[in-house]
């Protein structure tokens, strides 16, 4: 019996562990079964549509090594009482790195289910090479102050 996950986040959370462990069999659970769920990864850009099709995606991605750590940031998240739409940045640290090796842009689409939440979409798309740098809370938009450069 699959996993329940009560929220968006529950699901969210599960899918980011899946990743983490390369552990296939923990991914599917957090995908619907279902023949209209789609996936979009990073490399290659196919769309894979339906369940068989994105298993196959994920045993592609987990073939490779991932010696990488991803870590989820700036989310905007949408939800309504049976869709949930997370759109972030991935941030890639590759193994031996001391800093950011990567930035991926994501959006991952949940739908609740009878029984749960459960991943219906996810589209990654190459990001920026630097990561994203908030401005401080005292910036002024336009100039203003009188710090110098």
């Amino acid at each position: 019996m699959p996993q329940r996950y009560a929220t968006p986040d529950e699901a969210e959370a599960a899918y980011y562990a899946a990743f983490q462990a390369a552990d296939l069999d923990a991914m599917m659970d957090v995908w619907l079964e279902h023949p209209d769920i789609v996936c979009m990864h990073p490399v290659g850009g196919h769309l894979l549509r339906g369940y068989p099709a994105v298993l196959e995606g994920w045993l592609h991605v987990f073939a490779r090594e991932l010696d990488i750590k991803l870590e989820l940031k700036h989310v905007v998240r949408t939800v309504t009482a049976d869709l949930a739409v997370h759109s972030g940045e991935e941030h890639i640290t590759r193994s031996g790195d001391t800093g950011v090796s990567g930035i991926i842009r994501v959006t991952n689409v949940y739908q609740r289910t009878l029984d749960g939440w459960r991943m219906v979409q996810h589209h990654a798309s190459p990001g920026p090479r630097e990561p994203h740098v908030e401005a401080p809370p005292d910036f002024l938009a336009g100039g203003g102050g009188n710090r110098t450069h």
